[in-house]
């Protein structure tokens, strides 16, 4: 269990707000049965606001709770509104750096859909350091010209790795002690080198402000608003050269480099970010509560209105709603277009994974989106297989 004070600005002015019991540890380890699923491995979420820099972590957190196996799969790249939002992303950073014909490191590649899309886009060199690859699984011209690595990257896995970029996309929250984490990095680079580092996280203000509660996850250890983004980076030498809030406003991203010089704690910081996520921590108790009765309210009236409900989208908000709610038998299936995920079963509750065309046999009334950013896709699908559904956003 984490000390209570901040790992990145080290105060001590934080506050427990938010607790819950028995979540899943990983939302990206599926299980070949119901039964199997419901005895998954559990963690609690205490979660802490410092009122000095904006970081928010989970003090409970285990990181010996943790195993990243080629079971692990959370792979988005099969949305066509997430490969849009991928391609703009890379594209965006290949002109701004003029990457091309160069080297790129990735620390926590997944299956590797990232990388492989930049060395392709970019004609680049790439090498991806990730225990959870297991593979190719996509036809690309740029795959002989990358090296995956089923290790975790440090100063010692990437030593002798040279990089015009790190990137890093959905992993620091996964980290305990983001700062060391950071500030390690610098000892891998070539010398002469100094790349630039782009990494992507959720957005913490987001989940506050828009009351996305069932994105909070046990393995999201650390979570960033852009204050404690940008404060991590410079406490760990890092100076910034653009952050940005991406994909309605569920992302941050940051680009930086090594400046060698870590920053004062309250440098940078801006005040009034600091206030508003101070009065959303200060009321999300209340409102989280307000929102997980209102759906059990529903999910109640629907079954007694005899109305067939199936959820969409098995990553990180489907293993929350379902495990928040505490939804077993209620919702028999979870729709999700990764290949990877149908058949399986999803973590803590046990809902049966099923591919799109399954929804032609099911016939659902109600359909429960997990991510309102997939509304149109989604609904060009059940469109095309005739359906008549109600859609709602979790």
């Amino acid at each position: 269990m984490r000390e209570q004070g901040c790992p990145i600005c080290e105060s001590d002015r934080s506050d427990l707000f938010f607790s819950i019991d028995r979540q899943p540890v990983t939302i990206g380890v599926l299980y070949p049965d119901p039964e199997s699923a419901r005895q998954c491995a559990m963690g609690d979420l205490q979660l802490v606001y410092c009122r000095s820099c904006g970081f928010i972590f989970n003090r409970a957190f285990n990181p010996a709770d943790m195993d990243y196996t080629e079971e692990y799969d959370n792979s988005l790249h099969f949305s066509p509104t997430y490969q849009d939002y991928a391609r703009s992303t890379a594209q965006g950073l290949i002109d701004r750096y003029q990457l091309r014909n160069k080297n790129v490191i990735e620390i926590g590649c997944g299956k590797g859909d990232f990388l492989v899309q930049f060395c392709e886009m970019g004609n680049n060199k790439g090498v991806g350091f990730d225990p959870s690859y297991a593979g190719p699984r996509t036809e690309s011209p740029a795959i002989d010209q990358i090296e995956f690595i089923r290790e975790y990257y440090d100063a010692t896995t990437g030593k002798g790795y040279p990089a015009d970029l790190i990137c890093s996309r959905y992993v620091l929250e996964h980290v305990p002690q983001p700062v060391q984490f950071l500030s390690g990095l610098c000892s891998a680079f070539a010398d002469g080198v100094e790349p630039v580092l782009f990494f992507e996280v959720p957005n913490a203000h987001d989940i506050l402000s828009q009351l996305s509660v069932f994105g909070i996850i046990y393995e999201h250890c650390s979570n960033f608003g852009a204050n404690a983004l940008q404060n991590c980076f410079s406490r760990a030498g890092f100076k910034m050269l653009r952050q940005e809030s991406t994909y309605q406003n569920q992302f941050l991203t940051i680009e930086s480099r090594w400046s060698g010089k870590p920053a004062d704690p309250a440098e940078g910081l801006e005040t009034g970010e600091l206030e508003e996520t101070g009065r959303l921590v200060a009321a999300f108790g209340e409102e989280f509560r307000k929102k997980t009765d209102g759906w059990k309210e529903t999910l109640e009236r629907f079954e007694h209105e005899g109305r067939r409900v199936v959820m969409w989208g098995a990553g990180a908000k489907g293993v929350g709603f379902t495990n928040m709610l505490g939804i077993h038998q209620q919702i028999e299936y979870m729709v999700d277009i990764n290949p990877n995920k149908q058949g399986k079963c999803l973590a803590g509750t046990g809902q049966r994974i099923v591919p799109p065309e399954f929804l032609s046999e099911v016939k659902p009334d109600v359909i429960i989106l997990m991510n309102e950013i997939y509304a149109a896709e989604i609904r060009k699908v059940t469109d095309g297989l005739g359906l008549k559904v109600e859609f709602l956003a979790a």
